[in-house]
Formats: structure tokens, sequence, C-alpha cells
């Protein structure tokens, strides 16, 4: 192998190990998100926007802190702090309320209300707000 070769190969791998890691901070880091659509489930088992715009509404520009498990609601100007897990998945993460991890019916108030982050390096980072009654997505940007 010619040195030439030999550098410019590993100029390669040093660039794509820095944006990985780069990608990897970005991850460990604060995001607004704000909210693209919204349902309500309605007692008939079907799919209200009109109802779920209420919960779109109470999200607009909700900020997620990962490393601490800050999300600060922008409607009551509440800060809170829930549980970070990071799932299975590369760049997924799930918050969920820190009573939930201490009651003993953790994995159902768990699954009740939920947020999942989905921060992949070169995608829009986005996110799902899961409750008993409505379903709200939507995109994020890097704060810090």
């Amino acid at each position: 192998m010619k040195p030439r070769t030999l550098f410019l190969g590993c100029v390669a791998m040093l660039l794509l190990n820095s944006a990985s890691a780069l990608a990897k901070e970005d991850r460990d880091k604060t995001y607004r998100c704000n909210p693209k659509d919204a349902v309500s489930i309605i007692q008939d088992g079907t799919l209200n926007k009109e109802i779920g715009e209420v919960a779109r509404k109470a999200l607009d520009k909700v900020v997620f802190d990962i490393p601490s498990g800050d999300i600060t609601f922008p409607d009551t100007h509440k800060r809170e702090r829930w549980v970070v897990q990071k799932t299975t998945l590369d760049g997924d993460y799930v918050l969920f309320p820190r009573i939930a991890s201490h009651r003993g019916q953790a994995v159902a108030d768990g699954v009740t209300t939920f947020f999942r982050l989905h921060l992949v390096p070169n995608e829009q980072p986005r996110f799902m707000a899961f409750a008993l009654t409505h379903l709200v997505t939507g995109t994020c940007a890097l704060l810090k």
C-alpha cells in the first residue's frame, strides 16, 4: 500500500470518528421541540384532531434536557425531572415521570405517559408524546 493511500485512509477514518463523536455529543444536550401533529383518542376509539390540538398547544416549544432528564413545559413554565433511558435503538430515548420509577406500578405508570426522542445523526431530531388519551408528534432543534 502506498504511503499516500494509507495516510488518506487514516484521515478518512479520523473524520468519520470525529463526526460520530460529535453526533453522540449532540444526543447529550438540550432540545426545544415543536409539535407538528396531535390526536386525541375519544370514547368510541376513533381519533380526533380538534381535541388533540389542546395537547399540541400545551407542548409547543417544550424543552428536553437529556443529561439531567429535566423537561420544561412552556405553557406552565414548570420544570420537572423525568427519568431518561436509552433504548436498544441507536439515538432513541424514552422519558417517563420520576414518580413512576418509585411506585409499585412503575411499568403501568411509565407506559401511560411518556416521551420518546429520536436523535440520530444526519436526521431531523423528533419527538412523540404519549398519554392515555392523546398522541403528539413533532420535530426538535438542538439548543446547547
